[in-house]
């Protein structure tokens, strides 16, 4: 089969991304609303009639969601191409601000600092090493006081460039391919508003959101959200004297248990889990802590969450007129158990980025993704690289070349696809 991927001057991915950064779709994990934010839904509108000018037929669903097919151009004597899902997220973190985006391309990219113009914000290769393997590429940034987007807006430029391009090299042989790109990821909310059914009911899917170019991600955090209560009494100050009970204080002395060099995200990396105080909010008579617990083992989270109820009563014990309470509430589970059960998922994606002479990158996650919500929910979804770095912050960044790879990398794994599958229906068969 003749190989056009690499030789295609037409990408369309780097115009997509610029446009689609400058559209503020922050989500809000305050908002009782689904969407989060209506914001959101300006970007589904824009996708929805671009993917129309593709000749597609896109649907937009009540709370955002855009959904759209690549019919199948497979003969019939073909063998049967499982439906293959895609999906990135069009909201984006709310660790930074995402108000008037202004990316900036910094071409040529020599090797030393980069100073953004806002904000006295400085890309020091010293400090972001990934920078140092970025010699003479195309940089893109935000001007400094903004995140740049490319969580996830890469993911989304790039399937559509991708989409672009079998609309327009009808003679590549493809399955059918669903599209989704949904709300809220960013909360943990989102995956839950995707329909399987509007999706096209896909057999397997991917999702278009991880970091530096290469990585296949198949094993994320187990993940529970906690909430702590510390209860006081409150009486005025003037009259407290052996009666009040300060619930800053306790929950302050509640901090201080905590292990300071183990256990937490600043001292933690690879494999290892953590407990995070990321919310807190309080007065005299209540102060109230959120916890984000995190590990890749269940049974260690939930030895995590132990130590914490453990030090809550520890801190209200042989104390009068005071209390602690604690909530847990589960956000995702770990989807190497649904994965592994399908090797060749990862297989052929690693497949597809090493036809794009890129290096496999097969490591966890150490966050979570909507595949895994997906996955325990009928539809397995590792997740593939959408070739961006430091997401969530005002250093965000990608490159042109990187989301040139990334269409590259989409293209090369739907045509493994029908490449592949095959050998994979007829082993099966063998063995029946």
């Amino acid at each position: 089969m003749k190989r056009l991927v690499g030789k295609n001057s037409d990408y369309t991915v780097t115009k997509r991304f610029l446009k689609y950064v400058q559209i503020n779709t922050q989500s809000s994990s305050k908002s009782k609303t689904v969407p989060s934010t209506e914001r959101q839904k300006q970007l589904s509108e824009i996708l929805k009639t671009e993917l129309e000018e593709l000749g597609l037929d896109p649907t937009v669903d009540k709370v955002g969601n855009v959904y759209c097919k690549l019919p199948s151009n497979l003969e019939e004597n073909q063998t049967t191409i499982p439906v293959i899902a895609l999906l990135a997220h069009l909201d984006t973190s709310e660790d930074a601000p995402s108000v008037n985006v202004k990316p900036i391309i910094h071409e040529n990219y020599s090797g030393d600092k980069i100073a953004l113009p806002k904000g006295n914000v400085i890309l020091d290769p010293n400090e972001i090493t990934e920078l140092k393997e970025l010699v003479g590429q195309d940089i893109i940034t935000s001007s400094g006081d903004t995140l740049l987007g490319a969580d996830d807006k890469s993911g989304i430029a790039s399937i559509m460039d991708a989409l672009t391009f079998f609309v327009q090299h009808p003679e590549i042989k493809h399955g059918e391919i669903q599209v989704c790109f949904s709300i809220d990821e960013e909360i943990g909310t989102g995956p839950k508003t995707i329909s399987l059914e509007k999706l096209g009911n896909p057999k397997f899917g991917y999702t278009v959101d991880g970091g530096s170019i290469g990585r296949v991600e198949s094993c994320n955090f187990n993940a529970d959200k906690v909430y702590i209560t510390f209860e006081g009494f409150g009486i005025h100050p003037g009259r407290a004297k052996n009666r009040m009970v300060n619930a800053i204080k306790l929950a302050g002395e509640f901090l201080d248990l905590l292990p300071k060099d183990t256990m937490s995200p600043e001292t933690t990396e690879k494999m290892e889990g953590y407990v995070h105080p990321f919310e807190f909010q309080g007065n005299v008579n209540k102060a109230e802590i959120t916890f984000l617990i995190r590990d890749f083992e269940l049974g260690e989270m939930k030895k995590k969450e132990k130590i914490i109820q453990e030090l809550g009563n520890k801190v209200v014990e042989n104390k009068k007129n005071c209390k602690f309470e604690m909530k847990i509430v589960e956000q995702y589970r770990n989807m190497i158990d649904i994965i592994s059960q399908y090797p060749f998922l990862l297989d052929f994606a690693e497949k597809a980025i090493e036809k794009t002479q890129t290096k496999v990158i097969r490591n966890p996650i150490r966050g979570g993704s909507d595949g895994s919500y997906l996955s325990y929910n009928g539809l397995p979804t590792p997740n593939l690289s959408a070739g961006g770095y430091c997401f969530h912050s005002i250093k965000e960044f990608t490159t042109i070349q990187h989301l040139q790879k990334i269409v590259d990398m989409l293209i090369e794994l739907i045509i493994t696809w029908v490449e592949e599958y095959p050998k994979i229906e007829l082993k099966s068969e063998k063995k029946n």
